[in-house]
């Protein structure tokens, strides 16, 4: 096993057991070793948003997109970051353009539905929440029922 797989299998257990600034550490190893490492970029970014550090997981996401334009996940992982500090405007943005390059991303349909009920728009957080659903992703159920039970309130 090489050095470069070597740390990059320790970052994927840091982060799997939620050691995020030890994954953070592995993940920073691993880019020197190969700066045109996209999916390490991503995998970094989504620890520092993990651990709050939302500009730097941003920062990551950028330099993932700098080297490819078209890769979901740094949409995906920037959205979140977005979505996480709190600028929902750029989260859906972000969210829509991982959606456009993929649209298997069921993640992606889960944060843009919290986003669209942290917004109180809560038809479009019941669509996307539902569509999370339909691709499997587990979390998306408990934003899905806040927004229905408020939707219903409204309507």
């Amino acid at each position: 096993m090489s050095d470069l797989e070597r740390h990059n299998l320790r970052a994927s257990a840091y982060a799997y057991r939620g050691s995020y600034n030890l994954a953070i550490q592995e993940w920073t190893e691993v880019i020197r070793l190969n700066p045109d490492d996209i999916a390490s970029y991503v995998s970094r970014g989504l620890a520092y948003t993990a651990v709050g550090d939302y500009d730097k997981g941003i920062d990551d996401c950028n330099e993932a997109l700098r080297l490819d334009s078209n890769y979901a996940q740094a949409y995906a992982c920037r959205g979140l970051a977005y979505m996480d500090k709190g600028d929902y405007e750029q989260a859906i943005a972000d969210c829509n353009k991982a959606l456009a390059l993929d649209p298997t991303l069921d993640e992606v349909y889960a944060n843009r539905a919290y986003v669209y009920a942290k917004q109180e728009n809560y038809a479009m957080a019941v669509s996307d929440g539902e569509k999370a659903l339909e691709l499997g992703v587990d979390r998306g159920s408990i934003n899905l029922q806040q927004a229905v039970e408020k939707w219903q309130q409204q309507v």
